[in-house]
């Protein structure tokens, strides 16, 4: 039996190599052999093989989608929880007998699997690769999508990614219980048209848990409290450039083990470096008609 299975790989090997123009789907009959990879329509995502060296100096064999430019990008990896010896020389990507799509040695040994279960009797599928980066099995009968990596992401959310992030929302009558009727006790500060937050500066004398509501305190641990309020902070530093993107967030906060950056100073702290104002430039100040007391300085030439 073990004879036939490792003949039955040897054969879809063969098959693949008949077809080395580039290509964006794999099929039951027509598998992704280490060495080739699939490459979409537009030509902007590509899958394959790649081998990554560990601290201790180990290659391994990972299967991933990364941008098709230079330098190499990857934005999801299939076996990221199962690595593939790098001493494993044969390996394919297929459609297996059961319909999924799968990552095998000649051993058959699985790597990584869709793990769809199918109550069709029907078991002819496609696996394509499309522009948005998104790698899907399809059923050729229905046309219907069986899975897509777009709902197993790893450490990457790409633009057309839609997955559905629940995120809580507050009722008005809720929020002002919680505050007093934002009363100014409870307020934290007015950002930058105002007193600056609390927040930095508890934050730098390792008090930021005195930001929690005590009602919290039963139903949220202190380290998710810490990671959130450095999320946060992350998100208000001063260069706009320091600051996370959304997906970035999204990932800090559903990591249990990224290490996070410490927060640079707020935007809402000022500083001004009188010796870089140029002396071939004047500068006006007008206040606005405003309770914020905004002012706004304008750079005029000479």
């Amino acid at each position: 039996m073990q004879s036939a299975s490792v003949l039955l790989f040897a054969f879809l090997l063969c098959l693949s190599c008949f077809n080395c123009d580039s290509r964006n789907t794999i099929t039951a009959d027509n598998v992704l052999s280490k060495g080739e990879t699939l490459v979409s329509a537009g030509e902007i995502f590509e899958l394959g093989f790649f081998t990554t060296k560990s601290d201790d100096g180990e290659s391994n064999d990972y299967v991933g989608i990364w941008y098709k430019v230079s330098p190499k990008t990857v934005v999801w990896v299939a076996n990221k929880n199962k690595s593939i010896p790098i001493s494993t020389e044969l390996l394919v990507i297929a459609i297996d007998d059961d319909g999924n799509l799968k990552v095998l040695d000649s051993m058959r040994n699985s790597y990584f699997s869709t793990e769809v279960t199918s109550s069709s009797s029907n078991l002819k599928h496609t696996t394509k690769l499309l522009d948005s980066g998104n790698l899907v099995l399809i059923d050729d009968l229905s046309g219907k999508r069986l899975w897509q990596s777009f709902d197993n992401p790893t450490d990457t959310f790409l633009p057309d990614d839609k997955k559905q992030i629940d995120v809580p929302f507050f009722n008005l009558k809720n929020t002002l219980a919680a505050t007093d009727s934002f009363s100014d006790a409870n307020k934290l500060g007015r950002g930058g048209f105002g007193p600056v937050y609390k927040a930095w500066k508890l934050w730098m004398e390792n008090k930021a848990l005195d930001m929690m509501d005590p009602i919290l305190v039963d139903t949220c641990t202190e380290n998710e409290a810490l990671k959130c309020i450095n999320v946060a902070l992350l998100c208000v530093q001063e260069n706009s450039g320091d600051r996370p993107t959304m997906s970035n967030v999204i990932i800090m906060l559903g990591s249990e083990s990224m290490v996070l950056p410490r927060p640079n100073h707020p935007a809402f702290v000022t500083r001004r470096n009188m010796a870089s104002m140029s002396s071939s430039s004047s500068y006006k100040t007008y206040t606005a008609d405003s309770n914020n007391e905004l002012t706004i300085t304008v750079g005029e030439g000479r």
